[in-house]
């Protein structure tokens, strides 16, 4: 089970590992709206159907709250009626405590229970 302080970033390995070599992650679409989108367990099965709906497996990063040096915003979506944690700045991949890999079962997607 994660820590309760843990947010969770959704991304494909193809962008994590072109972007962890460098120390600092910054994934695409960062410099039109200025901040990484992250999500709690609950929040997942949401932003799998919004933002991966052509993926078959994505890559959860795991992180540390706790490390994440650049501001945390806690934010309404403006599709949603539930706050998304958003981090303003570039993530230092020291703060990604996990990484695990989600694959979609047809139309749905396995998430343990216990993520």
């Amino acid at each position: 089970m994660l820590a309760q302080d843990s947010l969770i970033h959704a991304t494909t390995r193809e962008i994590w590992e072109a972007q962890a070599a460098s120390g600092a992650y910054l994934p695409p679409g960062f410099d039109r709206e200025g901040f990484i989108h992250c999500c709690h367990p609950p929040q997942l099965e949401t932003v799998f159907g919004k933002h991966f709906g052509n993926v078959e497996v994505v890559m959860l990063l795991v992180i540390d709250a706790a490390r994440v040096t650049p501001e945390i915003k806690y934010e309404r979506a403006p599709s949603a009626e539930d706050d998304y944690p958003h981090i303003y700045g570039a993530l230092d991949v020291s703060a990604v405590i996990d990484t695990i890999d989600i694959r979609r079962d047809g139309p749905t997607w396995t998430i343990a229970p216990d993520l």
